[in-house]
């Protein structure tokens, strides 16, 4: 019957392979996050969607966000996830559009933007 010390090392061990399994298990989600993301990059060019507004250039509505201006120095840091990313009904393209010195749009799982926003 192991002793004490042989069951903590044991129980060490067992933790130790736990978090490298879970590290391994993030490591391989973030590479499928990314190849989505380059794929889907490359659909919506493909598909001629515009890269502002993300909506068909034939129904781009770049032209009618009008800029806006703050009295204040602001800046503005959008965190989206990957599925709303060049989604035309999502909300952050408006800001991005209205105030694009001002705004930098970060996405979950993008190669870079985690490492760019801290």
């Amino acid at each position: 019957m192991p002793g004490r010390k042989e069951r903590r090392d044991f129980q060490e061990y067992c933790r130790g392979y736990d978090l490298l399994q879970k590290r391994d298990e993030h490591i391989r989600e973030a590479e499928r996050v990314a190849a989505i993301i380059t794929r889907k990059e490359a659909d919506m060019q493909a598909r001629g969607r515009c890269v502002r507004c993300w909506h068909h250039h034939g129904r781009c509505i770049c032209e009618l966000i009008k800029p806006l201006t703050f009295k204040l120095d602001v800046r503005f840091y959008l965190y989206v996830h990957w599925r709303e990313w060049y989604s035309a009904g999502d909300d952050a393209k408006l800001l991005v559009g209205a105030a694009p010195d001002l705004t930098e749009l970060f996405v979950y799982g993008r190669p870079g933007d985690d490492e760019r926003l801290r």
